[in-house]
């Protein structure tokens, strides 16, 4: 049924026509036709449904909203008999339905409304929305630990993802698996259906908010904690002493780090505030190359920053390279195209060569042009 129809119905409601009316309720449908969210939206019905009751009609205003916190409903029934004709009862209770909103829309769960459900289903014990962290015992009586994830893809199967706590600690796994959901709902905006939807712009923020949270934990320290270590019960002695050897060697790596550099930053030669930080990150380096203390550069917080996330790198002959949509802000921050690493050796060439391509380099694909340096 297409606009034309609806509006023509709308247009004609009477009493005597109420049960030909193919609208949906609150919790069940009148007639035989579901109006779908979209076909709401159209006719300005959003909030609103058909109401018949023990002889009375009319459009009943409903909402789900949270005014101490708590889930609770709403409603503000519109009947006929307070109005010329249904027609004019709409249009009342559009009128309630907008002053309503305006008032208490900062209670209201989502914004504006939409397709994507923020409310926390009662099987979900994480308290993160769409993900939920499953304990498994395996045949081999191995208790298998994990976060998980699933999310509605383009052409309407399921995207799935899951994450091992032992493999990768309970920060990097729980991350992964919120990227991916976060991802996966980023591709639905590219669906004219969903691409103005506010409630999936909503989630997306959620998700990102999440995920910033885990970065700047998992920045402070990769993987996972050596009492998390110890007290595993689904692997050995032997295990743990090479897992919680590894854990001991970022101390090293942190303490090595910046002995390279004469314990000053590499490119501005400042004594404080200096960071040990990976050329190719933790989360994608082997375990000799997270300890390689050439897999290192020592940088003051503003390089270190802006070098993680790919605005700027280094040539193998120490020349920095700043991303061009960076250049105004860089020399704000006092990075200047003059910069470059005051030491550099053969043994750092293979890892600021990967960190161009992949990390900058990805930047740059990202948004053609934009790279600006400038030349030794």
């Amino acid at each position: 049924m297409d606009r034309i129809e609806w509006t023509y119905m709308l247009q004609r409601i009477t009493p005597s026509r109420w049960q030909k009316l193919h609208l949906v309720q609150s919790d069940k449908t009148v007639g035989q036709k579901r109006m779908s969210p979209d076909e709401k939206r159209i006719l300005d019905m959003l909030y609103i449904a058909p109401y018949d009751s023990k002889g009375t009609k009319g459009w009943l205003v409903r909402f789900k909203w949270y005014p101490n916190g708590k889930p609770t409903w709403h409603s503000k029934l519109v009947s006929w008999s307070e109005a010329r004709n249904p027609n004019q009862a709409l249009d009342e209770a559009r009128r309630y339905r907008d002053e309503w909103i305006a008032k208490n829309k900062d209670k209201l769960w989502l914004r504006g409304g939409g397709s994507f459900n923020a409310e926390l289903p009662a099987n979900n014990t994480s308290g993160i929305l769409g993900v939920n962290r499953p304990v498994r015992v395996l045949p081999s009586g191995t208790v298998s630990e994990e976060w998980q994830t699933t999310w509605l893809k383009p052409d309407g199967s399921d995207g799935t993802k899951r994450a091992s706590t032992r493999k990768f600690g309970e920060i990097e796994a729980l991350c992964m698996v919120v990227e991916a959901r976060r991802d996966g709902l980023k591709e639905l905006q590219s669906i004219d259906k969903w691409k103005d939807d506010p409630s999936l712009d909503s989630l997306i923020d959620y998700y990102d908010d999440i995920i910033e949270h885990l970065l700047d934990l998992k920045n402070q320290s990769p993987g996972r904690p050596i009492l998390e270590i110890v007290r595993d019960p689904n692997i050995s002695g032997t295990s743990k002493f090479e897992e919680i050897q590894l854990r001991i060697g970022q101390q090293r790596f942190r303490r090595s780090v910046p002995q390279i550099f004469d314990m000053k930053c590499a490119v501005s030669g400042s004594s404080v505030l200096v960071r040990a930080s990976h050329i190719k990150p933790w989360r994608v380096a082997s375990d000799p190359e997270r300890l390689d203390p050439m897999n290192g550069l020592a940088l003051s917080p503003n390089y270190d920053a802006a070098f993680d996330i790919g605005l700027i790198t280094f040539r193998s002959d120490g020349a920095i390279m700043i991303a061009r949509e960076f250049a105004d802000d860089a020399r704000k921050l006092g990075i200047s195209e003059n910069d470059r690493l005051l030491v550099v050796m053969d043994a750092h060439a293979s890892y600021l060569d990967w960190h161009r391509k992949n990390v900058f380099g990805r930047r740059a694909n990202q948004s053609p042009a934009t790279v600006f340096t400038k030349q030794a």
